[in-house]
């Protein structure tokens, strides 16, 4: 645990902490989290780290509510170009759940935002996933790009799904092949 301001915390994901007084009730993993800083080497629900190396694997299954982003693998996109494509994705279907969502949105900050990144081949497939979502009634964002950098414009790049119940989001998202 960390002392920020003489309150103890939580080092819960990057720059975000959680006060020890809400942890109890706050839904996280196995009833909390312990600290991953200085170099300290704990379990933390299903999720093991090693001190601050960014080595850090996590169970997805240990959380109630994640986000999904579905990147297509067809078209010709630098890993830095999918990591920004990746982040418009999670931003605009985080900030649709917490408008419209914030019973979904809320625990799944408080739970760490889990995000699962996985591939299609093709923006049918990509089109037909945010389809699937929209009709289930889970927080959807599709990007298309504006063609500034690698790609032409109108470019169809990769969805977001959720936050929402793990099990809402693997019933359209189970199946997909990690990126």
């Amino acid at each position: 645990m960390a002392d920020l301001n003489n309150k103890k915390v939580i080092f819960v994901s990057a720059k975000q902490l959680i006060p020890v007084s809400e942890r109890k009730n706050s839904g996280c993993v196995a009833g909390g989290h312990e600290s991953v800083l200085e170099g300290e080497r704990n379990r933390i629900g299903n999720v093991e780290a090693t001190g601050m190396t960014g080595k850090i694997s996590v169970d997805s299954s240990a959380f109630s509510y994640k986000q999904v982003i579905v990147l297509r693998t067809d078209i010709n996109m630098s890993k830095g170009k999918m990591a920004a494509q990746a982040g418009h994705a999670a931003v605009s279907a985080s900030e649709y759940a917490r408008k419209n969502r914030p019973e979904w949105w809320s625990p799944w900050i408080r739970e760490g935002q889990c995000k699962i990144a996985v591939k299609v081949k093709s923006e049918q497939e990509l089109l037909e996933l945010e389809r699937k979502a929209m009709n289930a009634g889970l927080p959807a964002a599709l990007i298309v790009d504006r063609g500034l950098t690698e790609l032409p414009p109108e470019t169809t790049t990769c969805l977001g799904i959720g936050p929402a119940p793990s099990d809402k989001m693997d019933a359209i998202t189970g199946k997909l092949p990690l990126l």
